[in-house]
């Protein structure tokens, strides 16, 4: 009988240990997710507060961002999509939207307009590239170009063969591969031709 009384018990303390162990790692779990939200709040009251300069990272799971509503998040996924990036690998997407705008007036000393009730004012381009040009009587013109960028970001890891591939596919299999991180840079506007780009990761 004493016997059985002592299985009954370990079984109870074994499953209490059990129940401890999974309620420790769901808190721990959840407390990282609650964590992860705050810090999604924050970042989401910084955007919409207007304040320039000032800018929070998210903390998002690839589902969570497979089930963002949000435009920007949106618009980052159709941009991976179209990559073909495996998923798995991403570590980092990153959104830029940023607009450059100049007004250049010229006058001349000699009239160039004849007519002096002439007052041009118009618009030609594209979503991405706009000219406002204005023509004024006697001999002003006035050009204000503007240009919309939106970039995509997306780090992500990718294995790389030590040495030149085999062309043989079966000699692939056995040939060493090493992990690296690659940088893939999506521009969307094509009047903008980026030239140089370096991104360090700093090892602590």
């Amino acid at each position: 009988m004493k016997k059985y009384l002592l299985i009954a018990l370990f079984v109870i303390l074994a499953v209490a240990v059990a129940a401890c162990v999974f309620q420790t790692c769901s808190l721990k779990k959840y407390k990282e997710l609650c964590g992860r939200q705050l810090e999604n709040i924050e970042a989401y009251q910084e955007e919409n507060a207007g304040l320039e300069g000032e800018i929070r990272q998210y903390q998002m799971t690839l589902d969570e961002l497979h089930a963002s509503n949000d435009a920007k998040d949106q618009k980052i996924k159709e941009t991976l999509e179209a990559l073909k990036i495996k998923e798995k690998n991403v570590t980092d997407l990153q959104f830029q939207a940023s607009q450059a705008k100049k007004v250049d007036t010229i006058k001349f000393t000699d009239t160039l307009f004849v007519d002096k009730y002439l007052d041009v004012d118009t618009v030609i381009g594209d979503e991405w590239y706009n000219l406002r040009l204005q023509l004024k009587y006697p001999s002003t013109i006035i050009a204000s170009p503007e240009f919309t960028s939106e970039q995509y970001v997306i780090i992500h890891r990718e294995k790389k063969f030590n040495k030149k591939p085999s062309k043989c596919f079966f000699i692939r299999w056995f040939q060493k591969k090493h992990w690296v991180i690659e940088v893939t840079v999506e521009e969307k506007n094509p009047y903008i031709d980026i030239k140089e780009q370096k991104y360090i990761k700093i090892d602590k």
